[in-house]
């Protein structure tokens, strides 16, 4: 048997309002409506005058459908609203007006109940997109200002790697492999102090329909993407270690390779503080590829 405590609410709201004088009006469940925000769900980068999708989801703890009202804020300032439902998303495109950081939160509205999302870091890097990058960065948590150029001239010398080394698509296996997750480490040997970020970008061959996580305009098939990395260490010999991971490639599947041998191809990418058109990119180095191939199905156990 499960008590209502609703039910006893008149037994006790008398003698405290006798023994207290407080003011008992009742507040909103903050508990019972909750707010997530989807996109960005981790800090990211993105680059300057480019729209980008906002996405947050409301749900109950009780589960059901109702009507919400989302507000979408960026450093405490709304930047829109959407009206959704519970366990659909509000989506509401934005163009971040300035570089520099922002702190990007939803929130929602039901009745009498409101809730607020964690708020998380949004990177607007100052990035000369003339030359064709595009920054994703999820999980970038570096500066949000570029330093000022160097003007040493001293050589930059990079060491990528990759993990894993290879990776492979279900055929005839339980299940898809996925999702894809590829970390990068690359040291840096920067005695000018010449490099004001680290990116990878990469692309893969016959690797289609890649579902991520924000779409600025561009086909669903598009393969291209980058993420900047962390400067996360640095060595004894002085050299900088950049880490960072991809977020975006989905799960492999036989589907969407068509039985064929693939591979993920990439770049890293050494980027000056510089505004200049085509002359931010410092140093490249690549292509690298992280082949892809058929799983192999498990050993099937005969019945004794």
């Amino acid at each position: 048997m499960k008590f209502n405590l609703r039910s006893l609410f008149p037994y006790f709201v008398l003698p405290l309002l006798f023994l207290s004088g407080c003011d008992l009006t009742p507040t909103p469940n903050s508990n019972s409506l909750i707010v997530d925000l989807v996109s960005p769900r981790t800090s990211t980068v993105v680059w300057p005058q480019s729209p980008y999708v906002l996405a947050a989801q409301a749900y109950t703890q009780g589960g059901g459908n109702q009507p919400v009202h989302i507000t979408f804020y960026a450093n405490d300032q709304m930047i829109g609203a959407v009206d959704s439902s519970t366990g659909s998303e509000a989506v509401l495109k934005w163009t971040p007006p300035a570089v520099g950081a922002y702190s990007i939160q939803a929130k929602v509205q039901a009745n009498s109940q409101s809730a607020s999302s964690k708020a998380i870091q949004m990177c607007i890097l100052n990035i000369d997109t003339s030359q064709g990058f595009r920054l994703w960065g999820y999980g970038y948590s570096g500066p949000c200002v570029l330093p000022p150029a160097s003007t040493s001239q001293a050589a930059v010398t990079l060491t990528p790697a990759a993990k894993p080394a290879s990776l492979s698509y279900s055929n005839n296996c339980p299940s898809n492999v996925g999702p894809t997750i590829i970390n990068f480490q690359i040291k840096v040997n920067d005695p000018g102090n010449r490099v004001a970020f680290i990116d990878v970008k990469y692309m893969g061959q016959n690797y289609a329909l890649k579902s991520p996580l924000v779409i600025d305009g561009t086909s669903q098939n598009d393969v291209y993407d980058s993420v900047v990395l962390n400067e996360t260490s640095v060595a004894s010999d002085g050299t900088k270690i950049y880490t960072g991971s991809t977020e975006d490639l989905g799960p492999i599947s036989s589907t969407t390779l068509a039985g064929a041998n693939a591979g993920i191809e990439w770049w890293v990418r050494a980027m000056k503080s510089t505004g200049v058109s085509r002359d931010q990119l410092l140093v490249e180095d690549g292509p690298y590829t992280i082949p892809i191939g058929p799983c192999t199905p498990p050993a099937v156990t005969p019945v004794q």
